[in-house]
């Protein structure tokens, strides 16, 4: 008994050591992402077939971002300001802002913004997170969305039917991917929340999930639908997963470089993104 203790012990540090070696490396590459550009989703660069994922969020943070110029989800740009957190309440800029509150950019340009915030000013008291302070409409200058971290959870036939993993190594060895949820998607993606909470009583991270694009005029919308509640024997691995999911969701945002590709000349373009 107690050499099982002493193996809980050694487990529990391993896993405590693993959260911080993932935390100390989660600047470099800008985090895993899952591309929405074009309303396609892509996976390290391809595309994924039917375009829709079988999933499981295993965790999400509410994010605040500030850009200098109208944001643009398919030629994304690095904000000026950005938060990560779980209550407004108590969000400020990230450490790694290039710009907090935008007080070098932003300065003068607006009513609404004739002084600098002050320092250790949080997102709930910022003058550009109010509504009325977009460039256009009634919204606000700062965009309040959300970044999910999704598990794998199965496949989508192409007529729209579910085959979840069926072995629970594959959902604990499956990489866990990011993806930020476009303005456009929030209020869906909230009504998904609370659909899961209330009707079948469990949080998302007990819930096998789908997750498809609708084009728009406008903007594309990512969309989400409850397929059915994960089996009990996937909690503690899922639960595992939350927590390596924690260690890397607020990864900064950093300028991103496309692979050069040849033009018809043969010569070869980077562009930033």
């Amino acid at each position: 008994m107690a050499k099982d203790t002493q193996i809980q012990k050694y487990d529990e540090e391993m896993a405590k050591l693993a959260l911080e070696a993932a935390k100390q490396e989660a600047k470099t590459g800008g985090g895993n992402f899952i591309s929405t550009r074009n309303a396609q989703f892509k996976i390290d660069g391809q595309p994924v077939p039917g375009n829709q994922l079988a999933v499981v969020i295993v965790d999400s943070v509410i994010c605040n971002t500030l850009y200098e110029d109208d944001f643009n989800p398919d030629s994304p740009a690095v904000p000026l300001c950005y938060a990560y957190g779980r209550d407004e309440d108590e969000m400020g800029p990230h450490d790694d802002a290039k710009d907090p509150y935008g007080n070098k950019a932003l300065v003068g340009e607006e009513e609404h913004f004739e002084e600098a915030a002050e320092e250790g000013t949080n997102c709930s008291a910022c003058p550009h997170n109010k509504f009325g302070t977009a460039r256009k409409g009634r919204g606000k200058r700062c965009k309040n969305g959300r970044r999910i971290a999704i598990n794998p959870a199965g496949n989508m036939s192409k007529d729209g039917k579910f085959e979840a993993f069926r072995d629970a190594a594959q959902f604990e060895k499956a990489p866990i991917k990011l993806l930020n949820v476009p303005p456009s998607s929030i209020v869906g993606y909230a009504n998904f929340v609370k659909q899961v909470v209330n009707g079948l009583g469990v949080p998302p991270l007990q819930v096998f999930a789908r997750m498809w694009i609708e084009p728009g005029d406008n903007a594309y919308k990512v969309c989400f639908e409850a397929l059915e509640k994960a089996p009990d024997n996937l909690q503690a691995v899922l639960l595992k997963r939350m927590r390596e999911a924690r260690g890397v969701i607020e990864v900064p945002f950093v300028e991103r470089v496309e692979t050069p590709k040849k033009d018809k000349g043969g010569s070869k373009k980077a562009r930033k993104y």
